[in-house]
């Protein structure tokens, strides 16, 4: 896709979202896209005109590539609310939680403000060094729990299936590493990387 049309496109679906974008600001956007694959960029267009939440700006597009940062209010349903709840995460989502983790049994509300804060700020740091996020499962002290979240997982696109496969065989006992409780599970884990590799 041209820088030209890449411009037209975004001024088009500004408009169809109830917002005018003059050519400069459009320009400047399709500037900071151009290191995208085009046809990502489209599909996070088309997603923004059809969720059409509020004005068109870089951060929604951006939120909206594939394989990139998920937003903040999503990050934050993901997070364990004890020790017992496995949880499939990146680094960002990890360390915002560990940063709102105090306050989350005085002050809900509060901690939920200061992880987006922190979510916000550490995914517009990993754009800037274009840092993909990298999906790790934590499996959390309750067996029964673990398989819904990874599974989740699976369909999302986040993990593969073989490895959610191998970490709930932790359970049955078929030969994968013996995960201890709350440890990081990476896919390295638990598929030998020349497996990995070839994904």
């Amino acid at each position: 896709m041209h820088y030209s049309e890449l411009a037209k496109l975004i001024i088009t679906t500004a408009e169809v979202m109830g917002a005018q974008l003059s050519p400069e600001s459009a320009g400047i956007m399709a500037l900071d896209l151009a290191g995208h694959a085009p046809e990502h960029v489209a599909a996070a267009l088309t997603r923004c005109r059809r969720e059409g939440k509020g004005r068109l700006t870089l951060a929604a597009i951006l939120e909206r590539l594939p394989g990139q940062h998920i937003g903040a209010d999503e990050a934050w349903a993901l997070c364990p609310r004890s020790e017992d709840d496995t949880v499939v995460w990146t680094d960002q989502i990890a360390q915002a939680h560990a940063i709102a983790a105090p306050m989350l049994d005085s002050d809900h509300i509060g901690a939920r403000m200061a992880f987006k804060e922190a979510y916000v700020r550490l995914c517009q740091d990993a754009r800037e060094r274009r840092l993909a996020p990298q999906w790790v499962a934590s499996l959390g002290h309750d067996p029964r729990g673990r398989e819904r979240p990874l599974r989740d997982a699976v369909v999302a696109g986040r993990l593969p299936a073989e490895f959610v496969e191998r970490c709930l065989s932790v359970r049955s006992g078929d030969g994968a590493r013996q995960l201890p409780r709350g440890e990081m599970a990476t896919v390295a884990d638990v598929i030998p990387w020349d497996r990995v590799k070839r994904m």
